[in-house]
């Protein structure tokens, strides 16, 4: 966003931009972008807090079910939780309430959205970058639909595991193999090798014994001479 000779410096100095930094070269990226957020945190909250009352409490689950494509099962807290980064600015910033024969009606207006209302009735109390950040921000061109089929499409992905193969590019599959031993005294000695974490002490320390002392189940990690996280401890 660039600043005007006559409109408030960034510098939050409240004198105009040419009284004060147009002069002295251009404001620091550091400093514009800082401003940025402290105006952009102000203003999030204030819209918020401003949705609320205008709407009600239910706007918030109306919104939620529109940004999820009204799924089946509805939707909840924890879809709240997880989407939170997207939606809330997507709620403040694009959501338009549009009445549902099937739901009961909110109390807002319909076809705007929570900033530009805002900005109608509250906006005396904007500064010059609240105001430029809700006349950036509001009805962008990528359509909401747009950005969310590429988000959930991210979203999803991360999600998904990875898919481990071999050096012959075929699917790993993981097992548990079990064999059956005469002396499980007899193959701790023989395997606590395996492990250069712990000594063969402190690995019996945290077996299950028997009565008389002997193991009867010990679990003994297998680690290696060079791998930096045993190198680390």
């Amino acid at each position: 966003m660039k600043t005007g000779r006559n409109q408030p410096c960034p510098c939050s100095s409240g004198k105009k931009y040419k009284k004060r930094c147009l002069a002295k070269g251009k404001v620091s990226s550091d400093l514009l972008y800082r401003r940025l957020g402290e105006a952009h945190d102000r203003l999030a909250h204030s819209l918020m807090r401003y949705g609320f009352k205008e709407f009600g409490e239910n706007a918030l689950g109306f919104a939620l079910d529109e940004f999820m494509a009204w799924p089946d099962g509805g939707t909840s807290d924890e879809d709240l939780a997880d989407h939170q980064p997207l939606f809330y600015p997507w709620f403040i910033f694009n959501w338009e309430y549009e009445t549902d024969p099937d739901l009961p009606p909110l109390d807002g207006p319909e076809d705007t959205t929570i900033a530009e209302l805002y900005a109608v009735h509250k906006g005396n109390r904007l500064n010059h970058l609240e105001a430029q950040i809700i006349e950036s921000t509001a009805r962008q061109p990528f359509s909401f639909y747009e950005i969310r089929e590429l988000y959930f499409h991210i979203y999803y992905s991360l999600m998904q595991p990875p898919e481990l193969h071999n050096t012959d590019g075929d699917p790993l599959s993981f097992h548990t193999i079990y064999y059956e031993i005469e002396s499980p005294e007899l193959a701790f000695e023989q395997l606590k090798v395996l492990s250069v974490i712990d000594s063969g002490t402190e690995l019996r320390e945290a077996a299950d014994l028997d009565e008389s002392g002997r193991i009867i189940r010990v679990d003994i990690p297998w680690s290696r001479m060079g791998h930096k996280k045993n190198d680390d401890e």
